[in-house]
């Protein structure tokens, strides 16, 4: 099946990996934190549309705060708008189109070529992170004379005639139908996009992480919500989409606060600002909805000295305010997870201090035992086996709650990751210490055990035991969410891909690579396959007794295909010989071709001793046979 689950969590991988470069220059934190705004700047000018209360004359002044609207308010005086309804379609099939061949190449083993996969993260970029609110804007063309005084499809598709607002009417409908399947699998990508577009390697300078996904998902529930629910105002009162939303806006915060999801703290400063923002502006429409009910006007008749519109200036003062207060409240929650780790480095300290010195008896044994509880405070990271409480020892301990250090796993894991953003090589015992009681005390937590499989692979650098962990948690777990299955597979992968870098010589190699390396050796065998094929049936047709009258042909035939056959592993030889020489195996494989095709038994016996020298790893060998090729 084209779109089973591995497939998407290969494209995704191949997309992070090949796509994303390391690097924590200035320019890329600056274009972070331009894109915060573009993203801001729609969201807001959204939010205070006419149809959640908003009189016209506030509105026409936020909407100056999109820049991607006032660029498409310069555009529409000369574009007509169904211009932008074709091109916001033209770009989401795109991506869907570029996803789907991304997809079938994977599934196939043969992205040689990082062009899609480029496109496919330029995409990602552009349409789920940027301009989300804008293009769905965009591809919901067709139904804004349903809410507005916007020209209908059918005006211009009968030239000016029928200025009708009918898009589910004969024609129309031919155009409104797939716009809304466009729409509907637009939404799906953006969302799927949103929860596995991610940093595995939790040391990775890129702003987002796992848990970054998770926010990012409901952030962009908000967003949809938002640009839906405008078409439902005639069926709901403003009253209950504004409630609806701000509800929803809570939920954010709360979870951002929680987790505080991205790497670096100043993004997670400024988020907190931007969604204590929106919430003050979504409260602030609940107010002005229900002041309008009250006095029975709506809010495009809002007068320029009345109440409503005092308090909508009043708002708008007041939203520098609510941005400010919202990341005070991020910089406060890091500061308090910072006390946190304090206070338990603190009672480490002591436990150890109490081990070293407790007791007056220095035999030998006693020594031993306390270097050993000594050491048992703050283990060195390993795999661990989960010992999960009992309901009998639940219910029997009534001093649990006071004992526990983290009162939710998302607690634990936000502070074992906060302690890691500290970036102190010296604090990675109390960092695996952190992870264990964090275990001990939510062991039903499959994010916690994820973290530590990711800690073990990346922070503490134990391969083997993190492998056993991945081995342990698989035969032990339920069924994962959809972020921890796809960091199982990448992990899984990623060992996979670090062990045939070695045996291809060359380290940190991409998966991409490896995908080229596999198909250039696939194509390099069958061009040699068809060489020996080839000149076998030539030889075969000339040693016939008896000749047929197109046997001519059919020699001229067989050498035809075996001077192809040359050309083209002559070239898969070259190119892949020049990028990966240090292969054994290709050189094995290009060895034999010197042997049975070229009859080169000079180069033959050197490619073989380069390719045994490789597996000996005698670098003695490769020395003095490269300075005899010289």
């Amino acid at each position: 099946m084209l779109f089973r689950l591995k497939n998407l969590y290969g494209v995704f991988y191949v997309m992070s990996e090949g796509v994303e470069k390391e690097s924590s220059g200035r320019w890329n934190f600056v274009g972070a934190y331009v894109l915060l705004y573009v993203d801001a700047g729609q969201v807001v000018r959204v939010i205070s549309s006419t149809f959640y209360g908003w009189s016209p004359a506030t509105s026409t002044l936020l909407q100056k705060v999109d820049i991607v609207w006032v660029v498409n308010a310069v555009l529409g005086m000369i574009v007509p708008r169904p211009v932008f309804f074709i091109l916001a379609v033209i770009t989401v099939v795109i991506a869907l189109l570029d996803t789907v061949y991304v997809i079938k190449l994977f599934s196939a083993g043969s992205v040689q070529k990082l062009f899609p996969v480029k496109l496919l993260n330029f995409m990602v970029g552009t349409l789920v992170t940027i301009g989300f609110s804008t293009v769905i804007k965009w591809v919901f063309i067709p139904f804004e004379c349903l809410i507005s005084n916007n020209r209908s499809i059918s005006y211009y598709l009968n030239y000016g005639a029928d200025d009708s607002c009918t898009p589910f009417a004969y024609p129309e409908v031919l155009i409104s139908a797939p716009t809304i399947l466009v729409a509907v699998l637009y939404m799906s990508f953006a969302l799927l996009s949103s929860v596995l577009t991610f940093a595995l390697n939790p040391l990775s300078r890129k702003p987002r992480a796992q848990c970054t996904g998770r926010v990012e998902f409901l952030y962009l529930s908000y967003k949809i919500s938002l640009s839906l629910l405008v078409y439902f105002t005639v069926y709901l009162t403003p009253i209950v989409t504004n409630v609806f939303m701000l509800i929803l806006l809570i939920v954010v915060l709360y979870n951002h606060l929680c987790i505080m999801p991205f790497h670096h703290h100043a993004i997670n400063v400024l988020r907190g600002g931007i969604y204590l923002t929106f919430i003050w502006m979504e409260g602030a429409s609940v107010v002005f909805t229900a002041v309008q009910r009250s006095q029975g006007v709506n809010s495009v008749d809002i007068q320029a000295n009345s109440l409503p519109q005092l308090l909508q200036w009043l708002t708008v003062v007041g939203m520098p305010i609510a941005f400010a207060l919202g990341g005070y409240l991020a910089h406060r929650n890091r500061d308090r997870i910072h006390q946190t780790l304090d206070r338990l480095y603190g009672e480490c300290e002591a436990k150890k201090l109490t081990l070293t010195m407790g007791g007056a008896s220095t035999t030998t044994t006693i020594r031993r035992q306390r270097v050993r509880d000594v050491a048992s405070v703050m283990p060195t990271p390993s795999s661990v086996t989960i010992t999960r409480r009992s309901n009998f020892d639940k219910f029997f301990d009534t001093s649990w709650n006071g004992k526990r250090a983290f009162p939710t796993s998302v607690s634990a894991s936000t502070t074992a990751r906060a302690l890691l953003y500290r970036r102190n090589e010296h604090d990675l015992l109390f960092l695996n210490y952190i992870i264990m009681r964090g275990l001990e005390e939510h062991p039903y937590s499959d994010g916690l055990v994820m973290l530590h499989i990711k800690f073990l692979r990346f922070v503490f650098r134990d391969a083997t035991e993190a492998a056993e962990q991945e081995k342990m948690f698989n035969l032990s777990s339920k069924r994962l969410a959809v972020d921890d299955g796809y960091v199982l597979y990448a992990l899984k992968r990623k060992a996979q891909q670090d062990s045939k870098t070695s045996s291809i010589g060359q380290d940190g190699m991409r998966a991409i690579d490896l995908m080229e390396f596999d198909n250039g050796m696939e194509k390099a065998r069958k061009y040699h396959l068809a060489c020996i094929t080839s000149m076998k049936g030539f030889w075969r047709l000339l040693s016939r007794t008896t000749l047929k009258q197109t046997a001519v042909e059919d020699m001229m035939t067989k050498l035809d295909e075996y001077d192809h056959a040359l050309k083209g592993a002559h070239k898969e030889y070259s190119w892949m010989l020049e990028k990966y020489n240090t292969s054994a195996a290709l050189l094995h494989s290009y060895a034999t071709f010197c042997d049975s095709v070229l009859n080169d038994e000079l180069l033959c016996m050197k490619k073989r001793v380069q390719a045994q020298a490789m597996e000996s790893g005698n670098e003695d060998v490769m020395d003095d046979d490269k300075s005899a090729a010289g």
